[in-house]
């Protein structure tokens, strides 16, 4: 999946700024931001193409999203394009990682994140590159480990205001050797399901990725 860059035109309404600017602070208060990157605005999606536009940051996502109700009505003027990984060991085990970081608590989520503007400084800009980069990055994998991606589709996640490139991510090695490598993955058993996520462990599971896991995990 390469992407491409385009001007466009965003209007954000007063609104839009005074909640941007009263979240970011109550935010920042919580937890400490060293970098407020440029991110990519979803423009479109064709035939293997991604159109973005870099006039959105960090700051307006996370103003705009955060602290907001589930059940509020909620049109989001913008999506930013994210990459995220459904990793399977050899052997079809599904993992997790443990994180806390951003505008979520502590939790359970799969590996993935942003893709920022200054990533596309070098084009063409491969998604399905930067996706197993991400991986090997998050759950700390060494070389001898390889990984094998492949492009499920997306997830309009517009409560979250992304738009999500979904992928699944399956390791050169089983759940065992996985374990010998020590790794940061955390590997769920055969019968998880994200419906029954409660019953495998405390740590709640990130809702971005409970949403996708829903949707693709079927292994």
């Amino acid at each position: 999946m390469f992407l491409i860059s385009e001007k466009s035109p965003i209007a954000l309404t007063s609104e839009h700024h005074a909640r941007i600017d009263a979240m970011w602070k109550t935010f920042t208060a919580w937890r400490s931001v060293t970098v407020n990157d440029t991110l990519c605005r979803f423009l479109r999606e064709e035939a293997g193409q991604i159109t973005v536009a870099h006039d959105v940051t960090y700051k307006d996502v996370v103003g705009l999203r955060f602290k907001r109700h589930a059940q509020e009505a909620f049109t989001p003027p913008f999506q930013v394009l994210s990459a995220i990984a459904l990793v399977y060991t050899a052997d079809d085990l599904l993992i997790l990682l443990e994180r806390d970081s951003g505008d979520w608590g502590k939790s359970l989520e799969c590996s993935g994140g942003f893709i920022r503007a200054k990533y596309m400084e070098t084009e063409p800009f491969n998604a399905d590159t930067f996706i197993g980069e991400r991986v090997r990055e998050d759950l700390e994998l060494p070389e001898q480990v390889h990984l094998h991606c492949s492009y499920l589709g997306h997830y309009d996640a517009q409560s979250i205001l992304e738009h999500m490139l979904v992928y699944c991510v399956t390791l050169s090695v089983d759940a065992a050797e996985l374990m010998r490598l020590k790794t940061k993955a955390i590997v769920l058993p055969e019968e998880y399901t994200p419906r029954e996520h409660e019953e495998h462990t405390k740590l709640p599971l990130h809702k971005p990725s409970r949403a996708v896991l829903e949707r693709f995990h079927t292994k």
